[in-house]
């Protein structure tokens, strides 16, 4: 006699035979694609709506000024705000000097665009005291802390020659033999401190220059570049709007062929704005614009 076997298929195998039969196999076919097909249409519009992994370059902002970036870029797909200020000696005032993202990064819209400002307003720093250093010092000191400056003036003094003897500043001697007047005075960077030094000169001829009619900033380097002398008295008549475009019409020691003075003498100048009728290709010639103006009859 042979035995039935009675013994019932494993769960596992019930469940594949199940899965198995035609029709529950394709309904469970329809069933993935159907999920399938609503995963990719809902992420591909979700994608669409919110520009998932869209990028755009980043504009070149820098060196621009940054009210026409703000006026320019308020619609842009960018949002753009001043993250810091500072100041850069030499470069326009509110210009960008920096950004972050950097210029033709890639960033998504509506990334915030951090910009560095140089700011319009300078800052001061207080006139440092310079009477008795050495001018070329001085003047190093003076580019330190980004103030311009002039030498005006140069003055015979044997005993320390190559000094600073007087500062200037708003035409007002702030510095000097008289004292030191400029304590917790401030001044803005980039603005223009005036030096009088102290030469030694060798006390050997120089023709006297022939001045007239020359500029006073053309005058001013040919008394000091070209004869070693000092620039003396100026005086103006009323029609000197810019002393350095006004014309010298008359000078002490006055010109002539054969005229010698000592290195290191002072030459006197009268300035007007007008050029004298005169003045020809030579420019030659004394000009007396207001003899009452000068009672000591030099001119």
């Amino acid at each position: 006699m042979s035995e039935t076997n009675n013994t019932k298929p494993s769960f596992f195998k019930r469940l594949f035979i199940f899965g198995t039969t035609p029709r529950v196999a394709l309904n469970l076919v329809g069933m993935l694609l159907a999920t399938g097909i609503f995963l990719w249409l809902t992420f591909g519009m979700l994608k669409c709506m919110s520009n998932h992994g869209q990028t755009y370059e980043v504009p070149d902002f820098t060196d621009q000024d940054v009210g026409d970036v703000l006026e320019e870029h308020k619609n842009s797909r960018f949002e753009i705000v001043i993250n810091d200020t500072t100041f850069v000696y030499g470069k326009d005032l509110g210009i960008v000097l920096h950004q972050d993202p950097k210029p033709r990064a890639r960033a998504k819209e509506g990334r915030l665009i951090y910009l560095t400002v140089n700011s319009d307003k300078m800052p001061k720093c207080e006139i440092p005291r310079l009477y008795g250093t050495n001018y070329k010092h001085a003047i190093r000191y003076l580019n330190t802390l980004k103030f311009k400056h002039e030498i005006i003036k140069r003055v015979i003094d044997s005993e320390a020659p190559g000094t600073v003897k007087e500062v200037i500043f708003n035409g007002k001697t702030v510095d000097g033999e008289d004292g030191f007047e400029a304590k917790h005075a401030m001044a803005r960077v980039g603005d223009k401190i005036e030096l009088v030094i102290s030469e030694e000169f060798d006390a050997g001829p120089t023709q006297v220059p022939d001045l007239l009619c020359l500029t006073y900033a053309e005058a001013r380097f040919k008394i000091r570049s070209g004869h070693d002398l000092m620039l003396g008295n100026i005086t103006v008549d009323g029609t000197v709007r810019d002393s350095a475009s006004a014309y010298v019409v008359a000078q002490f020691p006055h010109y002539a062929p054969g005229q010698f003075i000592k290195t290191g003498d002072q030459i006197d100048l009268r300035l007007s704005q007008k050029r004298p009728k005169h003045c020809g290709a030579e420019g030659v010639g004394d000009y007396f614009p207001n003899h009452s103006s000068d009672p000591d009859g030099r001119w």
